[in-house]
């Protein structure tokens, strides 16, 4: 795709994917790649690697820790965190820059119900979305599962994101 990336994750297998492929790692001291992760820490990596790159994939896996222990009340309260210590101040930061695109979405579906992974699809979200058709929409995993679109699949997502074609 001809950009330069980096990551960051606190997560061992993600940050040696990234190595592998060629990407940036950051160091962020406290990213534990559980719920007790620094949020705040790994948004302002992520913001300081998007000064040098052309894309940064931050990884936050803090949901999937409680989801595979079956404790639906804190799943709910790491989303949330998610929601307002992550997806919030990026947003803001996309309006801010405008030359910023952000994808959120979920490397695979874990249940708090059933205590373990699913193939269920999984929610994305694209913001700026060149799709005004999607405006509006709650994000979730019940859209997700719900949705008349294409169910994409991993890697044709990317590219088209790449791209900027999503």
């Amino acid at each position: 795709y001809g950009k330069t990336a980096g990551t960051v994750s606190g997560s061992l297998l993600f940050r040696g994917m990234a190595r592998a492929a060629g990407m940036q790692v950051a160091e962020v001291p406290g990213a534990t790649g559980f719920s007790d992760t620094d949020f705040k820490g790994k948004v302002e990596a992520a913001l300081r690697e998007l000064e040098n790159r052309d894309v940064v994939f931050l990884h936050v896996a803090a949901g999937e820790d409680v989801s595979l222990k079956g404790l639906i009340d804190e799943k709910i309260l790491v989303i949330e965190d998610i929601d307002r210590e992550v997806v919030g101040p990026l947003a803001q930061e996309v309006e801010l820059r405008g030359n910023v695109k952000l994808l959120v979405t979920s490397n695979h579906f874990c249940s708090a119900v059933k205590l373990k992974y699913g193939s269920e699809p999984v929610p994305f979200l694209v913001y700026p979305s060149r799709n005004p058709n999607g405006a509006g929409k709650r994000f979730g995993e019940t859209l997700a599962g719900l949705a008349a679109q294409r169910v994409w699949e991993g890697p044709s997502m990317i590219s088209e994101f790449l791209k900027d074609q999503l």
